[in-house]
C-alpha cells in the first residue's frame, strides 16, 4: 500500500516537474529579449518589394526576396525621407527627419549637431545589452565607435581598370562613358580579355585597388557584397551556437547602385530583347519643375540624356541600363537569401526581428530621369518588409504610407527598449507594431514626408522654405519647390504619375488640404 502510494506521489512529482520546466522554458522564451537583423540595401527600387503585382518590371527575378515576403508584413507604400544615401541613412539610424537635423546632403552626418547628439539606433541597443554588429554599407562615412564588431566597410566594386586607373566598362559607348567608373558604367564582369593586363577589374577597400580575379562564374574572387553575405553568415553560425546575449546586426549591399558591375551568371538570367520595360510616358517631364530649381540641370536629367544620346534610340539605351540593374537586384537577391537561409539553419528563425529595405527608390527613366533625388514615386518609394516573430501574419499587405524614421520607433517599441530620451532632438517616427499586429488598430493618420535639397542649403531661418517637399497620403502626392511650382498626382487614377493636376481648378479643394497637412508637418 505504502509502496504503490510512493509511486503514485513520485509519478505526480514527476509530471509536475515536468510541467514547471516546461512552463519555466516558455515564460523564459517569452521573455527573451528578440535578436534584429536589419538589411538594408543601396538604390534599391519597388522591383525588391516582394509583391508581383508592384513590380512594373514583370521578368525581375528576386527569389529569396519573395519568399521571404509571404512569412513578412510587406508595406507597400514605404517611402524614403529623402532620396540621397548618407542623409536618408542618417534618418533612418538616429530616427531624426531631415526636417529636424536639416541635413540633406552627402557630408558627415555626424558632423551635424543635431544627428551627433541624438545618437543612433546602435547606441540604444548596445545600452540595453545588446551585441552590436554590422558589415557592409550601412551609414555613410564610417565610425568605428557605432559597433561591437564590424566586418568589411562598403566597396563598389568590382571596377574596370585599365593599368594606370579605373575606368567605364569597356563596352559603354560615348558620351556616357565619359560619367566615369561609378556612374558611367555597368555591365557584366568577364574574364579579362587583354591579356598585356595582369587584371582588369579591381576592388577597391580603404582607398587601395585590389585585384579582382574573374576566370569563370565558378572561379572568381567574391564580390564585395558577397563577402559580406557570408560574414554575416559564418557571424550568425557563432551567435546560433551562443544565444546568450541578444544581438543587432546591420548588414549593408552596396547593389544595385552603380557601377551595375555583377558576374556575368546574373546578366544571363536575362534577354536584353525580351526584357518589359515600364511603361513610359513621351515629354514625362513636360508638366514638372524640378528642372527649373537648379542653376545647372539635375543629374537625372543630365544622365537620362548622356544615356539616350550614346545608343542608336531610347529603347535599346534603356534596355542596356535596366538588363544590368536587373542583374544586380538579382545578385543582391541572392545576398539576402544567404543571410535569411543562415538565420534558419542556425535556429535564430523564431528568436530574430527580420527587416529588408532600402535607402531610397530609383527612376529607371520615368520623368526623364535616370537616378535619385528627386521627389516622384520611384526615387522615394522603398521595399519594406518586416518579420516579428509571433506577431507578423503570412501574406499580409500593409497601404498606410510609412517612412524609413518609423523604422526606429518600430525596433524601440517591439524590442522594449530604454534609453535617455534628449529632450531637445525630436524623432518625428512612428512604431509600426500597430500596423504588423493584425489584433491591433492603428489610429494615425499616416502620412509620409520626404525633401530634395536645393541649391541654396544652407541653415538660415528660411530652411524649409528654401528646400522642395513633397508629402504622399493614401491617395495623393503632393510636391512643393522652394518657387511655389506645385505637382499633384492622384494615385487613385493615375499610379504613373503622368498628369499633374495642381494646376486644374477641378483639384484645388485637396490641393489646399494636401498642401495644408504638408505645412503642419514641417513646422511641428
Amino acid at each position: 500500500m505504502e509502496k504503490r502510494l510512493f509511486v503514485k506521489v513520485f509519478k505526480v512529482g514527476v509530471i509536475l516537474s515536468a510541467f514547471l520546466l516546461l512552463i519555466g522554458i516558455y515564460v523564459e522564451a517569452k521573455n527573451k529579449p528578440l535578436n534584429v537583423v536589419l538589411i538594408i540595401c543601396d538604390d534599391l527600387n519597388r522591383l525588391g518589394s516582394g509583391v508581383d503585382e508592384e513590380k512594373y518590371i514583370s521578368d525581375i527575378k528576386t527569389p529569396n526576396i519573395d519568399k521571404f515576403a509571404k512569412h513578412s508584413s510587406v508595406f507597400t507604400r514605404a517611402y524614403a525621407n529623402i532620396a540621397l544615401c548618407s542623409p536618408s541613412r542618417a534618418s533612418l539610424f538616429t530616427g531624426v527627419s531631415p526636417v529636424h537635423s536639416q541635413f540633406l546632403s552627402n557630408e558627415v552626418w555626424w558632423k551635424n549637431p543635431t544627428l551627433s547628439e541624438a545618437g543612433t539606433i546602435m547606441d540604444v541597443f548596445r545600452a540595453s545589452g545588446y551585441r552590436v554588429i554590422g558589415t557592409g554599407k550601412i551609414m555613410h562615412h564610417f565610425r568605428p565607435r557605432e559597433w561591437d564588431e564590424y566586418g568589411f566597410q562598403e566597396d563598389y566594386g568590382p571596377m574596370p581598370w585599365d593599368g594606370r586607373s579605373r575606368v567605364a566598362h569597356k563596352s559603354i559607348p560615348k558620351p556616357f562613358c565619359d560619367e566615369g567608373p561609378i556612374e558611367g558604367s555597368f555591365g557584366a564582369i568577364d574574364r579579362s580579355e587583354n591579356s598585356k593586363l595582369e587584371y582588369e577589374w579591381v576592388c577597391r577597400s580603404s582607398g587601395v585597388n585590389q585585384p579582382f580575379i574573374y576566370e569563370s562564374n565558378n572561379e572568381r574572387d567574391k564580390t564585395p557584397d558577397e563577402k559580406n553575405a557570408l560574414w554575416a553568415k559564418n557571424k550568425l553560425k557563432e551567435l546560433g551556437g551562443k544565444k546568450k546575449e541578444p544581438f543587432f546586426m546591420a548588414v549593408g549591399f552596396v547593389r544595385p547602385h552603380t557601377p551595375l558591375h555583377v558576374p556575368r551568371h546574373w546578366f544571363d538570367l536575362y534577354d536584353s530583347n525580351s526584357i518589359s520595360l515600364p511603361t513610359f510616358l513621351d515629354e514625362d517631364s513636360a508638366d514638372t519643375f524640378l528642372a527649373k530649381q537648379f542653376d545647372k540641370i539635375p543629374k537625372g536629367f543630365y544622365r537620362y540624356r548622356q544615356l539616350i544620346s550614346s545608343y542608336n534610340n531610347k529603347d535599346e539605351a534603356l534596355r542596356a541600363w535596366i538588363h544590368a540593374y536587373l542583374a544586380s537586384v538579382s545578385a543582391v537577391d541572392e545576398c539576402i537569401g544567404i543571410v535569411i537561409d543562415a538565420l534558419k539553419s542556425e535556429g535564430l528563425w523564431d528568436d530574430t526581428i527580420i527587416i529588408v529595405t532600402s535607402d531610397h527608390g530609383y527612376q529607371l527613366g520615368q520623368k526623364d530621369f535616370l537616378f535619385k533625388n528627386a521627389l516622384w514615386e520611384e526615387s522615394m518609394r522603398i521595399p519594406l518588409l518586416i518579420r516579428v516573430p509571433n506577431l507578423s501574419k503570412e501574406n499580409m499587405y500593409i497601404d498606410s504610407p510609412v517612412s524609413l524614421i518609423d523604422i526606429f520607433p518600430t525596433l524601440v517599441d517591439i524590442c522594449e527598449l530604454k534609453y535617455d530620451q534628449k529632450v531637445n532632438i525630436i524623432r518625428a517616427g512612428s512604431s509600426l507594431k500597430n500596423l504588423i499586429d493584425p489584433s491591433a488598430r492603428d489610429e494615425l493618420n499616416r502620412k509620409a514626408i520626404g525633401v530634395v535639397n536645393s541649391d541654396k542649403l544652407d541653415h538660415s531661418e528660411e530652411f524649409i522654405e528654401r528646400q522642395h517637399w513633397t508629402i504622399r497620403t493614401d491617395r495623393w502626392r503632393y510636391i512643393r519647390y522652394s518657387n511655389g511650382s506645385e505637382e499633384l498626382y492622384d494615385h487613385d487614377k493615375d499610379p504613373n504619375e503622368w498628369n499633374n493636376l495642381a494646376q486644374l481648378q477641378n483639384y484645388k479643394v485637396p490641393l489646399n488640404m494636401i498642401a495644408e497637412e504638408l505645412d503642419k508637418a514641417l513646422h511641428k
